[in-house]
């Protein structure tokens, strides 16, 4: 299995996210 996790800052006017990474599936062979 596979964790994805995202790294979030919560601010007073909302939240903003600190980290991307693509969330596609990729086949390793």
């Amino acid at each position: 299995g596979v964790r994805v996790e995202d790294l979030v800052l919560v601010t007073e006017d909302g939240c903003e996210v600190l980290n991307s990474y693509p969330k596609d599936l990729i086949v390793v062979k």
